[in-house]
């Protein structure tokens, strides 16, 4: 995450700070309690969409790197026999990636992060 969005994010989290305090300090069904309710959730539904867009370039990145090192892998063998060993544990290395993009996947659909 770049220093742009982290700012932003801290700003964000500053001012959502401010709002939930105030929120019981208005009776419910008011139209004060209604517009902070309603700011509170935006606030902290846009530092989500913040997160998630970088979750899923990552992930774009992650699968990019994986696909690179499978094909590298898969040159090495080709290559030459003495760097078939060096090929598996690239390759090893790229299945390794594939695990951990799936998991964040897997969390990120489930609404963990």
């Amino acid at each position: 995450m770049n220093t742009e969005k982290l700012n932003t994010i801290k700003e964000i989290r500053k001012v959502l700070n401010e709002v939930n305090p105030k929120i019981p300090t208005y009776a419910i069904g008011s139209d004060e309690r209604e517009k902070l309710e309603q700011s509170a959730v935006e606030l902290e539904s846009l530092i989500w969409k913040l997160v998630n867009e970088d979750i899923k370039q990552t992930i774009n990145e992650l699968n990019v790197s994986k696909a690179r090192l499978q094909d590298i892998a898969t040159e090495l063998k080709n290559v030459n026999a003495e760097l078939k060993e060096i090929g598996d544990k690239v390759e090893k290395a790229s299945q390794i990636l594939g695990a951990l993009v799936n998991i964040v996947l897997t969390a990120s659909s489930a609404g963990l992060i």
